[in-house]
């Protein structure tokens, strides 16, 4: 997760420590690896290459995608219709996107640079008693 975090999930230091964990599930043999943490996406390339083809790779970031989707439509079927404001060329709202991380700011703010414009706001949050709370002065500023 580090690894991923830091921006580093194609680092040859990153690909020894996957290749670590890999080899003893290929000595019990592996037919099927399931991914458990969203940060694993960005480790399929490497592990293609570790990995015979026999050997199938489940990727729940799609299916977490999904219900987020799904939750925020929950939320947002519950508000009041946007109203427009008369223009016929101008947006009914205009959306702000946030995102947070538990790793660092300026990492997931140098990832979304290449795909965001304007860039958006990114807060740093920590897991404490079992829930997660926004570190105050973590936002990092485009």
């Amino acid at each position: 997760v580090e690894c991923v975090e830091a921006g580093r999930a194609d680092a040859p230091e990153a690909e020894q420590l996957l290749q670590h964990y890999v080899d003893p599930m290929l000595k019990a043999g592996v037919d099927c690896l399931v991914l458990g943490c969203t940060h694993y996406s960005f480790l399929i390339p490497a592990l293609q290459r570790m990995l015979p083809g026999t050997v199938t790779v489940v990727d729940a970031a799609e299916a977490v995608a999904r219900q987020v989707e799904r939750r925020l439509l929950e939320v947002t079927a519950a508000q009041p219709p946007l109203v427009r404001s008369g223009e016929p060329d101008e947006p009914a709202i205009t959306a702000r996107h946030r995102f947070f991380t538990t790793g660092t700011p300026d990492v997931l703010t140098t990832l979304l640079r290449t795909d965001l414009d304007p860039l958006p706001e990114v807060q740093r949050l920590a897991w404490r008693n079992g829930r997660l709370h926004l570190i105050e002065g973590s936002s990092e500023d485009g």
